[in-house]
């Protein structure tokens, strides 16, 4: 296996940049999410904490990356993403692991097993992007056109410490994915350091854990 391409400090936001992406927009996502979160109340749904931060954190990142960028909403086979004018380049969020967000340990995964649609997402990821061709049509690419993308992730990872919420993440290329397993290999990785919040309140029927327990995939049966 060819060994992932590691980014980190100075080298990861130029990195972040190479890709057309400002780390501000990541930081003001990420503090959609949080902030929608803690809307959750005892009446809905014990998941509805993350399925809030979720839809806040994709909803902004996307709304962002359209208005300031240029970059077009892609909803194929229901993964939420965004991609560049040229085609090139695709972003959507995922949720990781423990080892999300750092540079120098074990590899991060998915934290839930990827489907078909992943699989079929990603299976471009190795094509350079030099031999990628422009095709017209918004908000749905043909097949030829979603093989030429590269498909980054925004991954994630939430936990409390000393009583503060900490977001781990990074902005990750994973390698073509399995149908059926979790994410575990990456071509690149662009570590990002975390975002430190204060002490959230979360709503009392709802565990940490609820807050990272939605999956960026809704499959089709």
């Amino acid at each position: 296996m060819a060994a992932v391409a590691l980014h980190e400090g100075a080298d990861a936001e130029r990195r972040l940049g190479s890709l057309g992406i400002r780390l501000d927009w990541l930081d003001r996502a990420i503090r959609a999410g949080v902030e929608a979160s803690t809307t959750a109340t005892p009446d809905e749904p014990a998941v509805s904490t993350g399925l809030k931060d979720w839809m806040a954190r994709v909803g902004t990142l996307r709304q962002l990356l359209r208005t300031e960028a240029g970059w077009v909403r892609l909803d194929q086979l229901n993964v939420p993403l965004v991609h560049n004018p040229a085609k090139t380049i695709a972003l959507g969020v995922m949720l990781g692991n423990e080892n999300t967000g750092y540079a120098h340990g074990g590899q991060p995964a998915s934290k839930s097993a990827k489907g078909p649609a992943f699989a079929k997402i990603t299976a471009g990821n190795t094509i350079p992007l030099l031999t990628r061709a422009e095709v017209a049509g918004p908000g749905h690419l043909e097949d030829a056109e979603l093989a030429g993308l590269q498909v980054w992730f925004l991954l994630t990872y939430a936990v409390a410490l000393d009583g503060n919420l900490h977001v781990f993440r990074e902005v990750s290329l994973p390698a073509p994915t399995i149908d059926g397993e979790k994410i575990t290999s990456w071509l690149t990785r662009i570590v990002l350091p975390p975002m430190n919040f204060g002490p959230v309140p979360f709503p009392a029927h709802t565990a940490l854990a609820d807050f990272d327990d939605l999956d960026v995939l809704v499959e089709p049966l």
